[in-house]
């Protein structure tokens, strides 16, 4: 079996939905404070580092189920406060290969996780999160290097190799800033003069995005 075979077979499987499921509604229930007595013995009750293993299987994977799974795991072992320290750094790990920099960053804030947690990690896994931090860089026309999540790093290659690109994506997931680095990119260093046309879907946002390319470009 393949890895893409493991992972497609991975979130369909009972034996880790039914825990994630268990997972995703205890922890929800204690990071918005309902029943929380409730809540904590039921988060007691999750086997994180089963569904640790599981989510790290699942990093790789495109499927925004996969990912969606394993964004949830690590959540979950960072909002549990009885999760092992070796556990939550396992989960800052995920978030790593997820490329979610804010999410680290947020439970860095928050006192889930240590400043130094990558220096507590086996040296292997040092090396995994140097080379996500490296893969992680978009390298501009001019020299400057841009930080991207998986997403992000898709989105310029396609741009980048001239396709006919239809994007979509959540709220905050990073397309404007994404659009506006690139048009800046070939705007200000292409040989060859680029037209470009930005459409929005409502005259509100007309006047936004105006504002904002302006603030961005002039």
């Amino acid at each position: 079996m393949s890895l893409e075979d493991l992972q497609r077979w991975l979130v369909h499987y009972d034996g880790f939905t039914a825990p994630l499921r268990r997972a995703t509604v205890a922890t929800v229930r204690l990071d918005l404070q309902l029943e929380a007595v409730q809540a904590t013995a039921a988060v007691e009750e999750i086997p994180w580092d089963y569904l640790l293993t599981c989510a790290s299987v699942l990093t790789s994977s495109p499927s925004e189920q996969a990912q969606t799974a394993a964004l949830r795991i690590a959540t979950g072992v960072l909002l549990d406060k009885f999760s092992a320290e070796n556990q939550r750094n396992a989960a800052a790990l995920i978030l790593d290969r997820l490329r979610n920099r804010p999410g680290l960053s947020l439970a860095q804030s928050r006192g889930l996780l240590a400043e130094n947690w990558r220096t507590q990690l086996p040296l292997p896994l040092r090396l995994d999160s140097a080379r996500a931090n490296v893969d992680s860089l978009i390298t501009l026309v001019s020299g400057e290097t841009i930080r991207a999540n998986r997403f992000q790093r898709d989105v310029w290659s396609a741009l980048d190799s001239n396709q006919c690109v239809s994007v979509s994506g959540p709220t905050s997931s990073g397309k404007s800033f994404l659009l506006k680095r690139w048009l800046e990119s070939r705007l200000t260093h292409s040989e060859e003069p680029l037209n470009a046309i930005f459409i929005v879907p409502t005259r509100a946002l007309i006047h936004e995005v105006e504002a904002e390319l302006r603030e961005h470009f002039l």
